[in-house]
């Protein structure tokens, strides 16, 4: 499920422990690629960073090597990757022209840090996504060759964040026609609710848009439909889109489809070709007793003690910590 958004980051200063910046960590002449969610731990190689994953907080990413025929059905899985694993999938850096072909370097739109003016504090939820500071397991490395063939290295596997996506463009292009035709903002989201919501829990899009509130609608008014009045609506949109429409039931009229009808959906394709189903992993961590317990709890347990006894007494929750 989406969690709302809350304006509480896990980090407003990069990836080192909370209270130990300027500690020595290691060799600190190398530099840190990968930072641990849980404990901020922070290591030069992906190995070592799963490896630590797995022997402290119970996470075990999956690495696999897949090869498409081509750049659209590597897109194609790209986009469902997406819709299981509840996250967004950015370029880490242009694409690199090398000997054996076009590199392809993405990472969950969740992992890293970026400073932000819109943290304003307020309590407002919202959906967008923020990055967490620390990484994510998820990432996608491959060559797209001369040949057209794409084959790359990836883990679709996400750990230390909630679900947040963007609404796909096709959902706003419905929304932009409707505000232009004068629909009120209680009938378009009464229109959304009716079509995505039976499908809310096995799709996140479906869900997302269940979500569409009245702030919402008038950012897209102002952001998107006003431009549009002037340029059209796009007629546009990715297989993805057109096949979250067809299982709603929503029919654009006079836009010819993307994908034919008689043509298997990218959920056909995923079975057939056995594509890696990502798993969104809960972190945890060790007790003295050697057992694991969610992070979650942990914290949940600190946040309590700190309403009751104040900060003196934190170190009473640590004791359940080996």
């Amino acid at each position: 499920m989406i969690a709302l958004r809350t304006i509480d980051y896990h980090r407003t200063n990069g990836c080192r422990p909370g209270h130990s910046k300027d500690e020595s960590f290691g060799d600190t002449t190398r530099k840190r690629y990968y930072c641990c969610g849980v404990c901020y731990m922070e290591f030069v190689t992906r190995t070592a960073f799963h490896e630590h994953l797995s022997i402290e907080h119970d996470v075990h990413p999956q690495i696999h090597e897949l090869t498409f025929p081509s750049m659209d059905m590597f897109k194609r899985f790209v986009r469902w990757l997406e819709l299981k694993g509840g996250a967004h999938f950015r370029h880490k850096s242009g694409s690199k022209r090398r000997q054996r072909g076009k590199g392809i370097f993405m990472a969950c739109n969740r992992s890293g840090f970026v400073n932000s003016s819109n943290a304003t504090g307020s309590e407002r939820d919202r959906i967008g996504p923020y990055r967490m500071g620390h990484t994510c397991t998820a990432y996608i490395h491959g060559t797209q060759h001369a040949d057209g063939r794409v084959s790359i290295e990836m883990c679709g596997d996400h750990y230390g964040h909630d679900i947040r996506m963007r609404l796909p463009p096709i959902i706003k292009s419905i929304i932009a026609q409707r505000q232009m035709e004068g629909e009120s903002s209680a009938d378009i989201i009464d229109y959304l609710r009716q079509h995505f919501l039976p499908y809310a829990n096995e799709n996140i899009y479906a869900q997302r848009a269940c979500l569409v509130d009245n702030e919402e609608l008038r950012t897209i008014h102002v952001t998107t439909t006003k431009k549009w009045e002037v340029e059209g609506i796009p007629t546009t949109c990715e297989i993805w889109e057109e096949e979250l429409l067809d299982m709603v039931g929503i029919v654009r009229e006079g836009v010819p489809r993307v994908r034919p009808l008689n043509e298997k959906t990218t959920e056909e394709i995923a079975e057939q070709q056995n594509w890696p189903r990502p798993i969104v992993f809960t972190a945890k961590v060790r007790t003295k007793t050697g057992e694991f317990i969610p992070h979650e709890t942990l914290m949940e347990a600190e946040r309590e003690n700190r309403v009751d006894h104040g900060y003196k007494d934190d170190c009473a929750v640590r004791e359940i910590l080996s």
